[in-house]
């Protein structure tokens, strides 16, 4: 369902960037520049916006390749403009999805086979692939400039990630080391000796993520001259990078575990919450966002808004 409300998106603003020429933006109708009437006056917004993009992780760990897929946030907010400088403060949630594939790795633990004999346990992961899935919340803040309808704008954000399930999916070789015979015995499925699948879920903990957004595009005004509100559509390219990592450091953090009763079955699990002790992880994302924004300008004092606010004036 979330999938195909980005493709929704997605789709909205590439046709709301084709529709653009022929406004009168473009000087196609009886209207100039955009006039901001009096740039002394204060203007407060309400808005709604949607962002549909690429997001994914950057990570320290050398021994995995991230890779990203469509994602997107929705949220709302008020923004206050005052002689062509505006800052917004919003709320809203984000949808993260990403994936990490691992390379080869491996690990051994000592123990005993079933004749209480001492062997060494060969696990080696031959595939592994975690499946990120967040939903963040958001609280944005921005700071920025326009002139002649293009803006631009820079600011912190807060996150806080609620419930970052992450489904891990790959095969290993299990195999074990006699020191009785200095010999690895594998690939002998009748002792147990053989390769298994395995799937796991899990939630990892993560610390509060501060990012630094940047934000470039145009207003879309679509009020007519003298309206007492005015209804402006933004649209722009959006870009978000976390500066902290997102994953809580942990010591007791492990990436393979092994069923006590079954040395065969391991349980490799999410290799960013086995891996997670010192190690930078932050998201990242970069498409298109879209914001509808409705109020007008005040009076220094008159409370009523003014009409003509910021409209196109002939």
């Amino acid at each position: 369902m979330k999938s195909r409300f980005f493709k929704v998106l997605s789709l909205a603003c590439l046709a709301t960037l084709l529709w653009l020429p022929t406004t009168s933006v473009y000087g196609r109708s009886n209207y100039g520049y955009r006039n901001y009437g009096n740039r002394g006056e204060n203007y407060h917004f309400g808005f709604i916006y949607g962002a549909a993009g690429y997001n994914s992780l950057q990570t320290s760990l050398t021994n995995v390749v991230p890779s990203g897929t469509v994602g997107g946030s929705v949220g709302a907010g008020y923004e206050f403009r005052y002689k062509g400088l505006w800052v917004s403060l919003g709320v809203g949630a984000q949808f993260h999805r990403s994936t990490l594939t691992l390379n080869q790795y491996n690990e051994t633990r000592e123990g005993f086979d079933t004749q209480n004999q001492e062997v060494t346990f060969h696990y080696d992961i031959l595939s592994q692939q975690d499946k990120n899935k967040w939903t963040m919340v958001d609280v944005p803040l921005m700071i920025g400039y326009y002139v002649k309808g293009f803006y631009f704008g820079v600011g912190p954000k807060l996150s806080f990630a609620l419930q970052p399930n992450v489904v891990s999916q790959g095969q290993y070789d299990f195999s074990a080391y006699y020191p009785r015979y200095d010999y690895i015995f594998r690939d002998m499925p009748e002792h147990g000796y053989t390769q298994y699948e395995f799937e796991e879920t899990g939630v990892i903990p993560t610390n509060p993520l501060v990012s630094v957004c940047a934000e470039l595009g145009y207003d879309l005004l679509s009020s007519a001259p003298q309206s007492s509100v005015c209804h402006i559509l933004k649209i722009g390219g959006y870009f978000e990078y976390g500066i902290n990592s997102i994953i809580r450091p942990s010591s007791t953090a492990m990436y393979l575990k092994v069923d006590e009763n079954n040395a065969a079955m391991a349980h490799p699990g999410s290799y960013l919450g086995g891996m997670m002790t010192a190690k930078r992880v932050v998201p990242y994302f970069v498409g298109v966002k879209l914001t509808y924004m409705i109020g007008g300008s005040r009076h220094g004092g008159g409370g009523t808004f003014h009409k003509g606010c910021m409209c196109y004036q002939q």
